[in-house]
């Protein structure tokens, strides 16, 4: 399941997208990592093979609260420069933070166990 969270961000910058179907995070912006190493072996699979993982880290997106408001989630997260899109995994996003996730039939919502809210529509 695709989704897209309302992110802050340039225009131009690739989507944010929960995929419920991901095991990892993953974005094709270097920008996009506070913490980074490129001492990784790490391989990433999708249904069209191997992904070329340039390196890895502590990724920080900026998003838009249930109240509209900026907050910063940090993730362990894979560096892709041929990704179309920001990935996020929510099962990397509940391991992290706690929490649930409540799918609906316009979305998912997010309510973690700091406080933030956060809803994806499809």
């Amino acid at each position: 399941m695709l989704q897209v969270f309302n992110s802050i961000g340039s225009d131009d910058a690739p989507p944010l997208v929960v995929d419920s179907g991901a095991s990892c995070c993953v974005s094709p912006c270097r920008g996009d990592f506070i913490d980074y190493t490129t001492d990784t072996t790490a391989k990433i699979k999708d249904l069209s093979g191997v992904n070329q993982v340039e390196g890895e880290g502590i990724i920080r997106w900026t998003m838009q609260d249930a109240n509209g408001l900026p907050v910063d989630i940090e993730l362990l997260g894979y560096h892709i420069p041929s990704a179309d899109v920001r990935l996020l995994s929510p099962q990397v996003l509940l391991d992290t933070f706690g929490g649930q996730g409540i799918m609906t039939g316009s979305g998912i919502d997010f309510a973690l166990s700091d406080g933030n809210r956060f809803s994806a529509s499809l």
